[in-house]
């Protein structure tokens, strides 16, 4: 799997991407990073997916997207004020 996280981690630095988490899969293993982290933030298999999906949700899911994005929209306002 080191060449399919490296190729991962490649992929959401890349600008159109813009990525901020990659997952790392085999099927049955799932790893979640954070595009700038080393580690996994968050790892789990396949059989244990119902028991963590809250979690996955909370990071991935569309109510997260949009937290990140107005967030992300706020702190390029302040920047241009602040230049």
């Amino acid at each position: 799997m080191p060449d399919d996280m490296e190729q991962a981690h490649t992929y959401a630095h890349h600008p159109a991407a813009a990525g901020v988490f990659y997952l790392v899969t085999n099927g049955g293993l799932f790893r979640l990073y954070d595009r700038d982290a080393s580690k996994p933030i968050l790892e789990w298999t396949l059989g244990e997916i119902e028991a963590i999906w809250s979690t996955i949700e909370s990071l991935l899911g569309p109510d997260s997207i949009r937290r990140r994005a107005q967030l992300y929209r706020h702190l390029r306002a302040v920047s241009t004020i602040l230049i």
